[in-house]
């Protein structure tokens, strides 16, 4: 990578993309954030997203809250922090926030990412957002938090968050603590915890423009500004950003393919072509181009099969927009109370090509176009894809998210501080699926003995109003969720240790979550609706102590820090009871240079409302195939939530 600096504006060159930063001064001041990271933190626990730095072990001043931590002025004893600043995000050449985490170790690819995939149930992704995976273990297992408070589920089930709803630009800094934090946090706080610390303290303006480009035509473009203003006793920020890309089209791209013989592995091109395969008396028979009639159908051969791979068509990455909002604003009134306010707004959309219009068409003889290689059959299957005749699907999608809280901060004695906020944000997703494979219609189409408009799978053209029946399929996937959050929180030192004061947080938290999901199914002219809708309440009392006991003033060798911390949480939810989780953290640094970190503690993820469900996460009955003992075994299977669950 190169880097070119001057005059504040930035030039970074990576391959084929180029990234430009701008940074304009306003009102005759240089646009500069003046709330830095956690003090020390910002400038020495700041590390590119290939190479993470942790934060230091103690923090300059009280009034800093650094994730894995609800004390103020300590970092997460027992745990690593990792810590992304403001600097690095504007030179790391991608255009989301997500993308951006992608780059940790920490972070796994799989799952929910706009390029879709079956891993981690990442099929279920319908409107190809994104989510952070930390560890592999699952995005519903990472909990994301923006300035220490819970974003409202997104997705069509509600099962992942998206961070970049938040424009990068308004990031003072990005915190990852991959360690379980359910005793700090509460539900999904398993493989860790994702803090996106928003810029508060901005005078001035800043622009950013962004734009990359591969070989294979795909393209991306990222246009962001911010403007912050400070007064002695408060501040306010504003920031958008706008994204766009194209479609990562699979056949420009020599290595997707199913067939690798040639490089050592398997042909897994499937059968369902146009031209189809016929099966008939036990044996396969691959349909010539140009089709087969009554004329050549003695020139089939047993035991062929075309095969083909239409999966170039696929959208590896699909087409997509975005316009994202945020800002916030702060006032001291007084010497002792502030208040503050914070919200978000995105909106998504784009389109997924799809190319899962195959079949297999049971055709009998009374089909005007029914020819069959063996004599005397009165019926026979054949693989089919209407996609050389239709072309890929373009399914539509859309998305929109928002935030708005507010609360207040009061000094009580001593170094005492109680916080409380209140916070409403809601979600939903939709994936407008119009197309696809009507049954009903094919079927119709299939025992249609008028050769104008029965539909022929030999070969033959087809009437275009016939295949546009069969084509009007409904799917289309919706959900939505809503999140009321309200916290009470008082943090201070209980006592002095010669090591440093012994600080405690206390508090209380209330949620309410609701999620609705609608599946529409159906054509054009007739839709049924398979619907659900359900909510929650959350009762959370929490606590956390944290003991310094060699640390800077009796600091000895071999022992330049020894601190140690207690936290708790239970929570009473509404629908399955009760839960309970404790961690323990130890810190331990002999000398200058070398830290030891241990913790032990108890993380949950509370099952989400399409979990619990009958319906709400796609239900009913399907053809499966498992392996057995003796093979592969074909069955019915039964697809649905379980009310049972438990955490």
């Amino acid at each position: 990578m190169k880097t070119i600096r001057y005059n504040r504006r930035t030039a970074t060159l990576a391959g084929s993309a180029l990234a430009l930063v701008l940074a304009a001064p306003a009102f005759g001041q240089t646009a500069q954030p003046r709330d830095q990271a956690v003090p020390d933190a910002a400038a020495a626990a700041t590390a590119s997203p290939a190479a993470a730095a942790p934060l230091p072990d103690a923090a300059a001043e009280s009034d800093i809250v650094v994730t894995g931590s609800r004390i103020r002025g300590v970092t997460a004893t027992g745990s690593n922090v990792i810590a992304i600043d403001q600097a690095k995000i504007a030179e790391e050449p991608v255009i989301s926030t997500n993308d951006l985490l992608r780059r940790l170790p920490q972070v796994v690819g799989l799952g929910t990412n706009r390029n879709g995939g079956a891993a981690q149930n990442g099929q279920a992704n319908a409107t190809r957002g994104a989510g952070i995976n930390l560890r592999g273990i699952g995005t519903n297992a990472t909990l994301l938090l923006y300035d220490g408070k819970r974003f409202p589920p997104q997705g069509t089930q509600g099962q992942y968050t998206d961070p970049a709803v938040l424009p990068s630009i308004a990031l003072e800094r990005v915190e990852v603590v991959a360690d379980g934090a359910s005793a700090i946090y509460g539900s999904d706080a398993i493989a860790g915890v994702v803090n996106f610390i928003l810029r508060k303290k901005l005078d001035g303006a800043e622009f950013r423009l962004r734009s990359g480009l591969t070989e294979e035509g795909y393209n991306e473009q990222q246009a962001a500004a911010i403007v912050g203003n400070t007064w002695s006793t408060g501040s306010a920020m504003l920031a958008g950003e706008y994204t766009r890309n194209d479609a990562l089209i699979a056949g420009d791209l020599p290595f997707y393919k199913d067939n690798n013989v040639s490089r050592g592995g398997r042909d897994l091109r499937t059968t369902f072509c146009n031209p189809g395969t016929i099966s008939a008396g036990g044996s396969t028979y691959a349909i010539p181009a140009g089709g087969v009639t009554r004329a050549n159908v003695g020139s089939l051969t047993a035991g062929t099969a075309n095969r083909c791979f239409y999966n170039t068509n696929d959208a590896v990455i699909p087409q997509q927009q975005r316009v994202s909002a945020v800002g916030n604003l702060s006032q001291q009134i007084g010497d002792r109370i502030r208040v503050f306010a914070d919200g978000y707004y995105s909106y998504r959309e784009g389109i997924d090509l799809g190319t899962g219009d195959t079949f297999t068409a049971t055709v009998r003889n009374t089909n005007p176009f029914f020819v069959s290689p063996v004599p005397g059959l009165t019926s026979e299957t054949v693989n089919y894809s209407l996609l050389p005749e239709l072309g890929a699907n373009r399914n539509h999608f859309h998305s929109y998210s928002w935030n708005l809280s507010g609360g207040v901060e009061a000094k009580l004695f001593g170094d005492w501080v109680a916080t409380a906020y209140y916070a409403h944000g809601e979600s939903k997703d939709i994936a407008d699926r119009r197309l696809g494979v009507n049954s009903s219609a094919l079927a119709a189409a299939l025992a249609d003995t008028n050769p104008a408009t029965a539909l022929n799978v030999f070969g033959g053209p087809n009437n275009p109003a016939t295949l546009a029946r069969i084509h009007d399929n409904y799917f289309i996937i919706a959900g939505a969720t809503r999140l009321d959050v309200g916290n009470v929180q008082f943090a201070g030192s209980l006592f002095s240790l010669p090591g440093g004061n012994v600080r405690v947080a206390v508090g209380g938290e209330y949620r309410k979550e609701y999620t609705f999901t609608d599946l529409t199914v159906g054509s054009s002219v007739a839709q049924a609706h398979i619907k659900d809708a359900g909510s929650r309440n959350v009762k959370a009392g929490f606590g956390e102590l944290y003991v310094p006991i060699f640390a800077g003033p009796n600091a000895i060798d071999g022992i330049q820090e020894l601190s140690l911390s207690l936290a708790g949480r239970y929570e009473h939810y509404s629908d399955f009871g009760d839960t309970t989780n404790p961690k323990v953290g130890v810190t331990y640094r002999p000398v200058s240079g070398v830290t030891f970190r241990g913790s032990y503690g108890t993380s949950f993820r509370a099952p989400t409302f399409t979990e619990v469900s009958t319906v709400a996460g796609g239900a009913g009955l399907y053809y499966d195939t498992l392996p057995g003992a003796g093979g592969n075994l074909t069955g019915i299977g039964i697809a649905g939530g379980n009310p049972k669950l438990k955490p």
